[in-house]
């Protein structure tokens, strides 16, 4: 049995999906404060209140004879201004964030890895982008094994989505047909290596009964690098971004002008800048089929644990070759940039090579994991890092910028050489651009493998994986929107296991009249 005894909150059901702050209940919903409230069973059990769970129960309660119980570790939000205001950062009160292992990419430094914790998830406390990614993302994940997966087959469950007090409890409950885990990627292999399910070596080293052999678990971690630039502007008429913090009467009038009709800066996410662009690395630099060259080169097996399963490592080549085939792709972005006038120009690297993991350092549920992200551990993440910093370098170097007096001061004009640059990426960057993945990987067993195209477990029977964790690749975009179309598409998936399980019973039944 997937464990359970961990300090959650327990809610029956929330609100439409489509709805970035749930207070609102979905028709069926109830919110349960007490474990004596509870049913004995529910006919599925979906642990995680975040995007994806959320989105999956709604969808499997449209059945009216259907039961859910979804399990949130986080309170319902309270509307604060912070939650329901573009511009205004979340309450910290809303994340559960942890730190990573000291990283050798960035000269030793950790960087922090986000968790939301709040019925909604991500979409609670994210920056609003709501973008798909490009069609070779999806369908580089179909190529990895998983038929069904493609571009073709998620682009309507992208079409449909976008058509819509807490105590501490240790209870148990059945399903009497599926659990589905939808605690994002951070902490969905987190429960499963708790559970037994996961590389035995670590399991028996920590005293866990190991039930399903899987080496992927907690494994193929990814995230997006960011790195942030920043520019003095000595001919900027008028207000700035950076005017919302450093001019209270400023700030005041533009918050109370989006409070009466919606107008101003305040309509801008918060962080995000009104103008951004995805670009392809054959946009980026001309030493791009270069760079790929030589990244088919890195021996992947060096990047890996000494004792890691040989699986591991299939994997992991699989993916370099698809990578390095949408690198050369002018449709795929593999770099993000947003300007909204401010002095901070953020840059994110969007499809990294490198690789890391997260693992249980113990049985108790409540001592966090290590997070090591990996970042900057194949060399090929470091050169596209240092092309997309010279790319935005040259965009504010143009005309246009220009007439605003755009000067650059971090990390500096006098650094030119790559690696001067490149050094001074290892020690500004960040690990994280908010958007875990992978951890829990839908590819063939034989490749590190977790899942299989249904999002069933290998080697469990009747348990799912429905978040971010599942996705083979990060796709080159911001991840709300996809995790969006997994759910809504493993909803589909769960449905039509429920109906073929019933055929077959009442085939069965007639059978032996």
């Amino acid at each position: 049995m997937l464990f359970f005894s961990v300090q959650l909150l327990l809610f029956l059901v929330y609100a439409s999906a489509a709805d970035c702050s749930p207070v609102r209940l979905a028709e069926r919903a109830v919110v349960v404060n007490n474990v004596s409230d509870l049913q004995a069973e529910y006919d599925y059990v979906v642990i995680g209140g975040g995007t994806s769970g959320l989105t999956v129960a709604n969808r499997l309660t449209e059945q009216s004879d259907t039961t859910v119980l979804v399990i949130e570790y986080g309170d319902v939000d309270g509307q604060e201004p912070g939650v329901v205001v573009p511009g205004l950062p979340p309450p910290d009160k809303y994340y559960r964030n942890y730190q990573s292992i000291p990283q050798p990419g960035l000269q030793g430094r950790s960087s922090t890895v986000y968790s939301g914790a709040v019925v909604g998830g991500g979409t609670v406390v994210n920056a609003m982008f709501f973008n798909r990614g490009s069609k070779a993302d999806y369908d580089a994940w179909e190529k990895l094994g998983n038929p069904g997966w493609g571009w073709k087959d998620l682009l309507p469950y992208f079409i449909k989505f976008a058509s819509r007090d807490s105590r501490t409890n240790i209870h148990s409950v059945k399903a009497s047909n599926e659990i589905i885990l939808a605690a994002g990627a951070v902490h969905s292999p987190q429960i499963l290596q708790l559970s037994g399910i996961g590389p035995s070596k670590l399991l028996s080293k920590l005293g866990i009964h190991t039930l399903v052999d899987l080496p992927g678990v907690g494994y193929n971690f990814q995230d997006q690098p960011s790195m942030f630039m920043a520019f003095k502007y000595d001919n900027y008429q008028g207000p700035s971004p950076d005017s919302l913090v450093n001019d209270k009467t400023y700030a005041a009038d533009q918050l109370e002008a989006y409070y009466k009709d919606r107008t101003g800066p305040y309509t801008i996410p918060y962080l995000g800048g009104s103008v951004v662009c995805f670009l392809p690395l054959p946009n980026i630099t001309s030493d791009y089929e270069k760079m790929i060259k030589t990244a088919t080169a890195v021996d992947l097996s060096t990047l890996l644990p000494t004792d890691a399963d040989p699986s591991l490592l299939s994997g992991y080549e699989a993916q370099r070759d698809t990578l390095l085939e949408l690198y050369a792709n002018p449709q795929v972005t593999v770099q993000e940039t947003a300007f909204g006038g401010g002095q901070t120009v953020p840059i994110a690297m969007l499809k990294p090579l490198s690789r890391g993991s997260i693992l249980i350092k113990s049985k108790d549920p409540f001592v966090a994991p290590v997070f090591d992200y990996g970042t900057f551990s194949h060399p090929t993440d470091v050169e596209v890092a240092v092309a997309a910093l010279k790319k935005t370098r040259a965009f504010m170097a143009s005309p246009a910028m220009q007439e605003v007096g755009a000067l650059e001061t971090f990390p500096g004009p006098q650094l030119t050489d790559d690696l001067a640059i490149a050094d001074a990426i290892r020690g500004s960057a960040s690990s994280t651009w908010s958007h875990p993945s992978g951890t829990l990987s839908m590819m063939e067993r034989k490749l590190g493998g977790v899942v299989d195209p249904q999002l069933r477990v290998y080697g469990v029977k009747n348990l799912r994986v429905v978040d971010a964790s599942i996705m083979p690749l990060i796709p080159g975009t911001h991840t709300s929107a996809p995790v969006y179309a997994v759910a809504e598409k493993a909803a589909d998936l769960i449905k039509a296991s429920k109906k073929k399980k019933r055929l077959q019973t009442e085939t069965f039944d007639y059978s032996t009249e």
